[in-house]
């Protein structure tokens, strides 16, 4: 298994791409959606308003590093809502993916 990073390295990373956030957003869902079509129909049509939230998520999830019970709580919300949304274990690999790539 992977290890993961110390907090300090992902927050000093995360600053390097916040300032290019909403570029950022839209090169993602660009690259999921090129990569794997069938995945556009679970997304509503405003993808800048999408990719918005995307980063104000990861935004949130590191400033929450240092506390871990309410990451936790914050992702486990989000991995119900996006069950209700139709999401299944196989979109995050893909999702993971597009979004090492972007970053990349």
């Amino acid at each position: 298994p992977m290890q993961p990073f110390p907090a300090d390295v992902i927050r000093t990373s995360f600053a390097l791409v916040e300032p290019r956030a909403e570029e950022i957003g839209r090169a993602f869902y660009a690259r999921l959606f090129a990569h794997e079509p069938s995945v556009r129909s679970l997304f509503g049509s405003d993808i800048e308003a999408q990719a918005g939230r995307l980063m104000q998520m990861i935004a949130a999830a590191v400033r929450l590093l240092d506390r871990p019970a309410e990451l936790e709580s914050a992702l486990h919300a989000l991995g119900e809502r996006h069950q209700g949304y139709g999401v299944t274990a196989a979109h995050y690999r893909l999702v993971g993916q597009a979004l090492i790539d972007t970053l990349a």
